[in-house]
């Protein structure tokens, strides 16, 4: 089948409505939504609708109802009349009706396709040939995106809730028709019918147990739909059908589902009745927020830590329903001392090398939660940190030296992860003959005169708040004449 694009259709003009846009309709039959609009017949009546259109489904079956998200609302839409002769091209408007308004003119409408080459369409057998066809796709605007921009505000029976389709036909290098064929179209909350075909209106209700669900609770929807119709509905979550449809028995039908996602929820009942010559379908609504479920947190502490020297606790958190993903923040005194995040439910953290002080401070793991799975916090640990180790080494310049000069001895500290500072005391055997504070681990410090023989020196570091004390190996001062 053939679409001719909007542009070489001489007189038309295409207008574009947000591909985003929804239609939300109140819940219940328009009034006279069973009977013919006022202006197919009487003093209302449009001279120029000449021809009704059908519309049918993709193997050609007419449908005169449906659901309003099942896209385009038919795969064709047939004339009954040739408008005119030599025509081959067809298009598809929309028009919204006003109330105890002439049809002609004074309507707001929107032409809503391309056009088509019903005379080279490959058709189903069930459609004419010989008439105008549009056939719909998903690069139309369809019938919520036209009523959004474009809505029914009528109070009047008879207006309410009604779009009228008008076909028209053109040929290459004409104007359009200014005759037409035409449908009535009722909208009823989410679903549709053609007006006074299942004109009478029925109400389905919906209720969502329980009222607050969380993640993972199995929810029950309950429609009750109008006594005595038969048909059935499908359940919705937005727009994701939940199963099959059910059938409805003694005026009621339900469905369970786990609920998965958190979140506001727009739950949907379709009633579609079984005898749609008689009986127009309805849709009952319900919106719930869904809380996240629940999470549990537990860290696993090591039994020591090193100032220094990074350390690694392991995190599991686990959820009453859905899976942990995410982000995990050790705390300490409210300071963040590691981070990581969840794999499988669990995430092993180096804390920093430097982050907790020597002694006993208390620590926890937070869960910051997803988008449906609420955060936790671990109890609270208390991690045993042990200074840094030093190691403290001293060198002689030079090794010798006479009775009347001094010596020199330099002495270093390092450890793990940080740089020693503090105080260092120079002894010759047992006796105390030097002192020196660190910079930047190290200080050289001037010995005084010793007496001549073989002097046993070493140094000693008292160590800090953040790394332990340590003695240098004993080195060997020879003093001469």
């Amino acid at each position: 089948m053939t679409k001719r694009s909007t542009s070489v259709l001489a007189g038309l003009t295409a207008v574009t409505v947000a591909a985003t846009t929804s239609l939300v309709l109140a819940v219940g039959g328009p009034a006279g939504a069973a009977t013919p609009p006022p202006w197919q017949s009487g003093a209302l009546k449009d001279p120029n609708a000449v021809g009704v259109l059908t519309l049918h489904a993709a193997n050609g079956a007419e449908i005169t109802s449906g659901t309003l998200d099942d896209g385009p609302i038919a795969a064709f839409v047939a004339g009954s009349t040739a408008l005119r002769s030599g025509d081959k091209f067809a298009t598809l408007f929309a028009y919204t009706p006003r109330d105890g308004n002439n049809p002609v003119g004074s309507w707001s409408g929107l032409q809503l396709t391309g056009s088509t080459d019903f005379v080279a369409a490959t058709l189903p057998s069930s459609i004419d040939t010989g008439l105008p066809v549009v056939a719909l796709s998903a690069a139309d605007t369809t019938l919520p995106q036209y009523a959004a921009g474009y809505p029914n505000t009528a109070t009047t029976t008879g207006y309410q809730g009604v779009y009228e389709l008008r076909l028209r036909t053109t040929a290459v290098g004409q104007s359009a028709t200014s005759a037409y064929d035409v449908v009535d179209i009722v909208v009823d909350g989410n679903t549709w019918h053609v007006a006074g075909v299942g004109g009478e209106a029925t109400s389905t209700s919906l209720v969502v147990a329980p009222s607050s669900p969380k993640v993972g609770d199995t929810a029950t929807l309950s429609a009750t739909v109008s006594a005595g119709v038969p048909g059935s509905v499908q359940f919705k979550d937005g727009t994701t059908a939940l199963g099959s449809p059910v059938a409805v028995s003694a005026g009621a039908a339900s469905t369970t589902t786990v609920v998965s996602r958190a979140g506001a929820h727009t739950y949907s009942a379709v009633f579609t009745p079984t005898d749609t010559d008689t009986y127009a379908g309805s849709t009952g609504t319900a919106s719930v927020t869904v809380a996240k479920a629940t999470s549990t947190t537990t860290a696993t502490w090591p039994a020591s830590a090193t100032y220094g020297t990074a350390a690694s606790v392991k995190v599991t958190v686990a959820a009453s329903a859905g899976t942990p993903t995410g982000t995990v923040t050790i705390t300490s005194g409210g300071a963040t001392v590691g981070t990581g995040t969840l794999a499988g439910g669990t995430a092993t953290i180096k804390l920093g090398a430097t982050a907790l002080k020597p002694g006993s401070p208390s620590v926890r793991a937070t869960y910051a939660g997803n988008a449906d799975v609420a955060g936790s916090d671990s109890s609270a640990g208390t991690l045993k940190v042990a200074k840094a180790t030093a190691k403290l080494t001293n060198k002689l310049t030079p090794a010798k030296v006479k009775a009347s000069a001094k010596g020199k001895l330099t002495v270093t500290a390092t450890a793990t992860g940080t740089v020693p500072t503090g105080k260092v005391t120079v002894f010759d055997g047992k006796k105390k003959i030097g002192t020196g504070t660190l910079k930047g681990g190290k200080v050289v410090i001037t010995l005084p005169k010793l007496k001549k023989g073989t002097h046993q020196i070493h140094a000693t570091y008292a160590g800090s708040t953040l790394v332990s004390a340590a003695t240098a190996a004993v080195v060997k001062l020879k003093v001469v004449k």
